[in-house]
C-alpha cells in the first residue's frame, strides 16, 4: 500500500490549508484599510437675483416742513425715471441662512406751475438707496415646504430737491438717512421639479426710526436648469418716517420681474 493512501483525508486538507492561511495572513498585514470620508449633509447654497420692481408711489413726502401729496402711478414714474437697480442675495446652510436686498432709484422731472408769472415751472428730483440685511432660521421643513423666521435691519438714504422758476423762484434740497429693525416670515413651496411659490411678510420700525414699516412679497418661480430660474410676482411696501422737516409716508407697490442664479 502506498504511504500517501494511509493519510486521513482531514489531515490532507489541513496540510493544504495551512500554507494558504499563512499567505492570507501575510497579505492582510500588508493591505491598507480604506475608510470612506464622511459625506457632508449640509453645504452652503448661494442665490443672487437681479430684478426689476415696476412700482408706483402714493402718500406724502416733504422736506424742510414743505409736504406735498404724492400720487404717481407706474406710467408716470417711468416718464421721470433716470435709473433704477435692484439686487437680492441669499446664503443658506441647513437651518440657518443670511439675506440681503439692495434698492436704488433716481427720479427727476418738471411740471408746469399753477399759472401766472409767480411760478411758471416746478422741477423736482428724488434719489433713494435702501439696503436690508439679516439672518434667518428654518423652523419647518419637508420635501416641498420650508418656513423661515427672519430678523434684520434696513438702512434708507433719501435725498430730494425742489426748484421753482418764475418771479417767486426758489430752491431747496436736503437729505436724511435712518435704520429700522425688521422681523418677518418667509415661506417657500415646491409644486414640482420646475415650479415653486415664495411668500415674504415683514414688519419693522417700531418707533426706533420709522413709526412703522411693512412689506409683503408674493412670487412664482420657474426653474430653467440647475443654475437659473425666472421669478415674477408682486411687492408692496409701506414706510412712515418723520424727523425734523422730513416726511416720508409712502405706499410703494407693483409687479416684480427677475432671474435667480444659484451656486
Amino acid at each position: 500500500m502506498t504511504p500517501f493512501k494511509s493519510i486521513p483525508p482531514l489531515l490532507c486538507a489541513a496540510m493544504v490549508a495551512t500554507p494558504l492561511m499563512a499567505q492570507a495572513q501575510s497579505d492582510s498585514k500588508d493591505a491598507k484599510v480604506i475608510i470612506p470620508e464622511p459625506v457632508a449633509t449640509d453645504t452652503w447654497e448661494y442665490k443672487i437675483a437681479p430684478y426689476a420692481w415696476l412700482s408706483g408711489m402714493e402718500g406724502k413726502a416733504g422736506i424742510k416742513g414743505q409736504v406735498v401729496d404724492v400720487d404717481a402711478p407706474l406710467d408716470e414714474i417711468l416718464d421721470v425715471l433716470d435709473f433704477a437697480g435692484y439686487l437680492a442675495f441669499e446664503a443658506n446652510k441647513g437651518n440657518w441662512g443670511y439675506y440681503a436686498d439692495l434698492q436704488y432709484i433716481k427720479l427727476s422731472g418738471s411740471v408746469d406751475g399753477p399759472g401766472g408769472p409767480l411760478i411758471d415751472e416746478i422741477k423736482m428730483g428724488l434719489e433713494q438707496f435702501s439696503m436690508e440685511a439679516g439672518i434667518k432660521y428654518r423652523v419647518f421643513h419637508n420635501e416641498k415646504t420650508s418656513l423661515w423666521l427672519m430678523a434684520g435691519a434696513s438702512y434708507t438714504y433719501f435725498y430730494t430737491e425742489l426748484e421753482t422758476k418764475g418771479v417767486a423762484a426758489n430752491y431747496i434740497d436736503g437729505s436724511t438717512d435712518w435704520i429700522d429693525p425688521t422681523i418677518g416670515l418667509s415661506l417657500t413651496h415646491q409644486f414640482n421639479e420646475k415650479w415653486n411659490a415664495h411668500v415674504v411678510g415683514q414688519v419693522g420700525g417700531f418707533g426706533v426710526s420709522s413709526d412703522s414699516t411693512w412689506q409683503v412679497l408674493a412670487g412664482i418661480g420657474y426653474k430653467l436648469n440647475d443654475c437659473w430660474s425666472l421669478v415674477g410676482g408682486y411687492r408692496h411696501e409701506y414706510i412712515d418716517y418723520q424727523d425734523g422737516g422730513f416726511t416720508y409716508d409712502l405706499d410703494i407697490g407693483g409687479p416684480i420681474l427677475g432671474a435667480t442664479y444659484r451656486f
